[in-house]
């Protein structure tokens, strides 16, 4: 199987397990009420996955099949990141390829099913809506990941994606970086209003939910309680992409075991 060799790939930063204020008071009525959450350890990525990452995984899938995928995805589904709509093509991959020059740049139009494929490809899984929230927050209940204020200067809401990391000045509590803008990213929680009767998606029934706002998107939908995108497992966009997380320390996991 293919080796890692990418430094983001284990670098990922430990969320103590501990109770962490989720939820807003000062956003869409599907954020309340704020609410204290108890949490197991967990190590996420420090990154989004980049294509560079994402391209190692697409090698494996083709030459040694459809071992990673979850059983719900469709028949000989397609795990290339790619849109007809003229919009995308300058994110949509060829031959297996990445657009050139984005190989730090977060993978983008990938759905759920690929996103849960690469993470099991990679030995680790995709996190929750909680554990994504509090590696945003850290434990005192932020509105970014930053502080209160939110700041331009530290995140990516622009024109594109950019190389993941560009905003060090935006980073969590925790040292986990694009918890906010540049690209949002696949949970498996599925959506419902209240968020404490949220449950785990299991790839046939309901939504799952995008969190954390994108480059496309404003400063009331990057913040780090905002919970209102829920897509279908098949939606693709070139602003959605994902990170992963674990229950091992990194330097356990090895890529490319089923």
């Amino acid at each position: 199987m293919a080796e890692i060799a990418d430094s983001h790939e284990k670098d990922m930063v430990e969320i103590k397990g501990g109770v962490y204020i989720l939820g807003s008071e000062r956003g869409n009525y599907d954020e309340r009420p704020v609410r204290k959450v108890q949490l197991e350890t967990f190590w996420i990525d420090k990154h989004e996955v980049t294509c560079a990452q994402y391209q190692r995984f697409l090698e494996d899938v083709r030459k040694h099949g459809h071992l990673w995928c979850h059983l719900s995805e469709p028949a000989n589904k397609d795990h290339t990141p790619f849109h007809t709509y003229a919009w995308a093509l300058k994110f949509s991959w060829v031959g297996g390829q990445p657009p050139r020059g984005m190989g730090n740049f977060p993978v983008v139009l990938t759905d759920w099913y690929d996103a849960y494929a690469y993470a099991k490809w990679a030995g680790k899984r995709l996190p929750s809506e909680d554990e994504w929230e509090a590696a945003a927050r850290g434990g005192d209940g932020r509105e970014y990941p930053w502080g209160n204020t939110f700041s331009q200067d530290r995140c990516n809401i622009g024109d594109q994606p950019l190389a993941v990391g560009s905003f060090p000045d935006g980073v969590s509590p925790w040292g986990v970086f694009d918890m906010a803008g540049n690209a949002a990213e696949w949970t498996t929680t599925a959506y419902e209003p209240r968020p404490a009767d949220s449950k785990l998606f299991t790839g046939r029934f309901g939504l799952p939910i995008i969190r954390g706002g994108s480059w496309d998107d404003n400063s009331k939908t990057c913040r780090s309680a905002a919970r209102d995108v829920r897509r279908s497992p098949l939606y693709r966009s070139t602003t959605v992409g994902f990170r992963c997380v674990s229950d091992k320390e990194p330097w356990l996991l090895v890529p490319g075991v089923r």
